[in-house]
Order: C-alpha cells, then sequence, then structure tokens
C-alpha cells in the first residue's frame, strides 16, 4: 500500500445551494490500492529497470460543489507530471492517469537523448553557425527555449550545436534572451539594425531612388563611404545564393522582420510591414519605397547583413509637402526627380521627418529644385477651368441664374486649398493686420468671409479677385469674385488681406471654379433655379457634358445631370 500525508480532515463549510462553492484541497489522508493500478507498477518496472529511482505519488483530493475529486502529481528524479484539469472519481484512476504522462515523457527523453548521441557536434565556421541560428529563430516572433532551438537545429542539419553556443551566440549582438519563465531562457532574433549615421554638416549629396508622395521621398547618400558598403555586401550574398548556401521560401513571416528578398535580377533588405499567408508588404531599407513581394522570394537574413545600417533615408521636399496625399498627377511630376543627383541642404526638424531643399549638384545658390517643382504643379496641374474636358464628374459650386453655373472640376484641390490657407493666415495672425494701402483692382487677395454662427472658426478665408472699389458714407466696400466657387460678393475693404508669405505662394494655384452657361434643352427639360442652388447647397456630383466651345465665346456651353 502506497500512503499519502495524513492529516485532520476538515468538515466543509456550509453554503447556499445558489451558490457554488470553490474547488480548494482538503488535508486528509487517501489510501490508495496499488493492485488496480496497472499503470503505475508499469512506470515502477520501467524506472526500476532504467535506474531511474522510486516514483513519489502525490494526490491531491479537492472539493468542487461539494463533489470530492482526485488529481495527482508523479515525480521521477528531474522529471515531474501531472495534469490540473483532469478530475478523477478514485484516487487509483488519478494515480493511473498521471503515471501514463510521466511513463511517456521518460521515453521522449530518453528517444531524444538516444537521438543526440548519434550525431556529432557541428564543425561549421562561426559565421554559417550564426546564419543556421538566425534561420531557426526567424521562424517565431517570440523565439524559442534554448532546447527547442537544439532540436530543430539537429532536425535540420543532422548534427548537433556545440556544446557553447549559446554563449558564442549571445556574444555576437544578433540575438537577445526572454525574460526567465520557469528558469528557462529564451532566445529571439534581433531585428533592429544600428541607425544610419548622417554625413556631417547641412549639406549632403544625394540620389532620389524613390518617391511615394512629396512627403515621402527615399533617398541615398552618394559619398563612398556609403555606396560601396551595400554593395559589396550584397555581393557577398549573391555568392552565396550562386552556391545554394541561402534558399528561399517561407511560410510565415512576422510584422517588424528584417528579411533578404529576391527580386527579378537582384538582392535587397526589406523590412515587413504587413503580411498575409502568400505575400507581405514590405519596405525597401537600401533601395527606397514599398513593394508587395511573394514569401517564396523572402528568407531570414544572414549573419553578415545585420550589421549595415538602413541605407536608403526617408526625407520630406521642404515647402512642397504640403501637396501630399492631394492628387496622383502630383506625384508623377516628382518623380521627374527620380535617379538624379542632388546637394540637398537639410533643415533640422527636431523629432520629425528629415526635410531637405533640393539643388543642383554642386551648389546650394539659385533656384530651389524644390521651388521649381511647385512653380510646374501649380501652373501644369491647376489649369483654369476652360479646359473642361467633354464630360466627366463635377460640383456645382455657384447657381449665378437659370443659365449661368460655376462648376468644380477637382474639388479635393478645393478642400486642400483651404485647409492649408486657413492654416497658413492663422498662423501669420492676419486678422489683426492692416488692410493693404495700395489694392488695385484684377489682382488676388485674401476675402476673410463670417462663417454665420461658428462659434470654433468664425471666419472663413477665401481667394478674391478685386474687380472694384465703391466709397459709402459709413465704409468703402469692395466688389470681389470668389475664384475658387464663382460666386461675387461685396465686402468692406477691411476684409481684404495680402497673402501670408509661407508655406508658399497662393497665387501660383489657378482659380478652381469655372464659369459655364446651361443649354441643350431641346434634349432634356431644363433645370429651375432652386434645383440649382439645391445641387450648390448639396455639393452632391453631377454629369457634365460640354456642348459647344471653341473659344470665341467667353463661356462654354454645357448639360448637366444630377
Amino acid at each position: 500500500m502506497y500512503y499519502t500525508s495524513m492529516g485532520k480532515k476538515n468538515k466543509p463549510r456550509k453554503t447556499c445551494n445558489s451558490a457554488p462553492v470553490p474547488a480548494r484541497e482538503l488535508p486528509v489522508g487517501v489510501c490508495i490500492n496499488m493492485s488496480i493500478c496497472q499503470d503505475f507498477l508499469r512506470l515502477k518496472n520501467y524506472c526500476s529497470l532504467k535506474h531511474l529511482g522510486e516514483p513519489v505519488v502525490k494526490t491531491i483530493p479537492i472539493l468542487t460543489n461539494k463533489v470530492k475529486h482526485f488529481t495527482c502529481k508523479i515525480q521521477v528524479g528531474e522529471v515531474a507530471a501531472n495534469d490540473p484539469t483532469h478530475r478523477a472519481q478514485t484516487v487509483e484512476d488519478a494515480v493511473n492517469h498521471v503515471a501514463r504522462l510521466t511513463l511517456d515523457k521518460l521515453r521522449q527523453d530518453a528517444f531524444r537523448a538516444r537521438e543526440k548521441s548519434m550525431y556529432s557536434a557541428s564543425n561549421c565556421d562561426q559565421k554559417t553557425l550564426l546564419d543556421r541560428i538566425s534561420k531557426i529563430l526567424v521562424m517565431s516572433e517570440t523565439g524559442f527555449r534554448s532546447s527547442k532551438v537544439e532540436e530543430i537545429y539537429l532536425a535540420s542539419y543532422r548534427e548537433k550545436l556545440p556544446l557553447d553556443w549559446f554563449t558564442f551566440a549571445m556574444g555576437c549582438d544578433v540575438f537577445e534572451t526572454l525574460s526567465p519563465i520557469s528558469a528557462i531562457i529564451g532566445l529571439a532574433p534581433k531585428f533592429e539594425l544600428p541607425a544610419l549615421e548622417l554625413p556631417f554638416g547641412t549639406v549632403w549629396n544625394v540620389v532620389v531612388t524613390a518617391i511615394e508622395d512629396t512627403d515621402k521621398v527615399w533617398v541615398q547618400f552618394t559619398d563612398a563611404g556609403y555606396s560601396d558598403l551595400i554593395y559589396s555586401m550584397l555581393h557577398e550574398v549573391k555568392n552565396a545564393v550562386d552556391a545554394n548556401a541561402i534558399g528561399f521560401g517561407m511560410t510565415k513571416v512576422h510584422t517588424g522582420s528584417i528579411l533578404l528578398a529576391r527580386l527579378s535580377n537582384s538582392l535587397t533588405r526589406v523590412k515587413v510591414l504587413v503580411a498575409d499567408s502568400n505575400r507581405a508588404s514590405c519596405e525597401m531599407i537600401d533601395l527606397g519605397g514599398t513593394m508587395m513581394i511573394s514569401l517564396e522570394d523572402l528568407t531570414h537574413l544572414p549573419y553578415t547583413c545585420r550589421k549595415l545600417a538602413p541605407q536608403a533615408l526617408l526625407v520630406k521636399l521642404h515647402g512642397v509637402e504640403h501637396f501630399a496625399n492631394l492628387d496622383p498627377k502630383i506625384v508623377e511630376v516628382t518623380r521627374q526627380l527620380m535617379n538624379i543627383v542632388f546637394s540637398a541642404l537639410h533643415k533640422q526638424e527636431a523629432n520629425e521627418r528629415p526635410s531637405v531643399v533640393l539643388y543642383t549638384f554642386g551648389t546650394t545658390e539659385g533656384k530651389s529644385v524644390n521651388s521649381a517643382l511647385v512653380d510646374d504643379i501649380a501652373n501644369n496641374l491647376y489649369k483654369p477651368g476652360f479646359e473642361l474636358a467633354s464630360c466627366g464628374q463635377v460640383i456645382v459650386s455657384h447657381a449665378a441664374s437659370e443659365m449661368e453655373i460655376c462648376v468644380q472640376t477637382q474639388p479635393v484641390v478645393v478642400s486642400w486649398l483651404y485647409k492649408e490657407l486657413t492654416a497658413a493666415c492663422i498662423n501669420a495672425n492676419i486678422l489683426q493686420e492692416d488692410k493693404p494701402t495700395f489694392m488695385p483692382v484684377d489682382t488676388m487677395y485674401v476675402i476673410i468671409v463670417n462663417n454665420g454662427d461658428n462659434k470654433f472658426e468664425p471666419f472663413l478665408y477665401k481667394r478674391g479677385l478685386l474687380l472694384e472699389i465703391k466709397k459709402a458714407a459709413l465704409c468703402t466696400m469692395t466688389l470681389v469674385f470668389l475664384v475658387d466657387t464663382g460666386e461675387t460678393i461685396w465686402v468692406p475693404e477691411n476684409r481684404i488681406r495680402n497673402f501670408p508669405s509661407c508655406p508658399f505662394d497662393f497665387t501660383q494655384i489657378l482659380p478652381q471654379a469655372t464659369k459655364c452657361l446651361l443649354g441643350g434643352y431641346e434634349e432634356q427639360i431644363p433645370l429651375t433655379f432652386e434645383q440649382l442652388k439645391h445641387l450648390e447647397m448639396s455639393r452632391c456630383t453631377v454629369n457634365l457634358r460640354v456642348l459647344s466651345y471653341d473659344g470665341s465665346h467667353k463661356l462654354p456651353l454645357v448639360q448637366i445631370a444630377p
């Protein structure tokens, strides 16, 4: 007979039937009939045969909702097994259940020990050893236990890791230890690369390698100390790939991982931004830009590729970043700068992405490339309104009568323009400034317009063309044409201001409202003035078709349909 520890039996506390009693251990002595514990006897015979020592049994009676159950814990040397989730009706069932678990665990440990003894320790060079460990660890975002690394290494390469591999790996600044859990140390791949050291001074020699928008431009430094490093490193990696020392294809990647990617005719390092089961969106940390890459073209980053910082620097174009997220055509114009070497004047901005002003290579004087780019965007993308497409979708910005309306072909540009103009006027505090001392007609100014009962934004700032000045008894009134909506209004002269000087010249952006005459009534029922005003107020999109315009008329003849 085997007996557990003896103690006094405590009577369970009486509780209400509706309230469940939490499970708790009962310190009672339990007698075990080992004659019916066949699994435990098998465990005992195995331990005797393998000279593992006598198994130690501890049974734990538990009371849950007035129902008595049993659990068990068995220890053989340093190997312990239990199953807290198993609730046996008898103590013999609990012992048999845990005895089976203990025997399985002892046999697995013995099998792994025999398998390890069949293979010799790895004798590969240190660089290959670290690359192999990296390839194992990159399979898990949280890393593996050291024993798990040894098992995977043995199964993958049919040889054992050296005895001092853990100490050697920890001294390479490539891996990091996890927080100890139950006295087990884990390993995890270190995805962070060294930071790129910027050149000394404020003038850099750069080449534009990728452009996604005016505030997302990647550049590489052209100095020999930068460009030579990346090419020599990738040349060494290419030789390893050609020799089949590095294979491609991954089943799973993790966000933030730094990997090696195979492009059509080159190799490059990438950082995973987001991934699914088939492909990943990656940032090209040495070339710039982002790209969707199949998991079949990705592999772990070799140890030799982890020492070099990313060679592409993400910057924004100073004074041009305000055009970001506005129009795909702007990106196309900006991409004219691709693969050209410039002298870049670095504008230091704390805790922000570096902002640069590009100049022709070798100088930082004269008109900058940034200024020329703003001119190109303003003069070539924001065309005057009379260049309407033959048909398309527009917004009715103002209905002057049943026959004359103004439309906007690029409402997103108008929204952006109002936002930027309002921010610039508030920052310049133009409300506290005086009106211009000299105001010639046919000149564009900032027009300050009341915004109804809006307490948060009491004024709106719009672009207006001065048409006429009329002096009255109490104040001088001015007639202005709001060039972006098409309205003609009277405002006091003290509501007129010059444009703020930054961030760019708002007068370069051409008027966004186009005056049109409505026609084609023989083909459809004409819209009433009330219907046109409703379209103006709702700012919904309507279909427009140009009926006639040959340049001799003042206004194009159009037809619209909601």
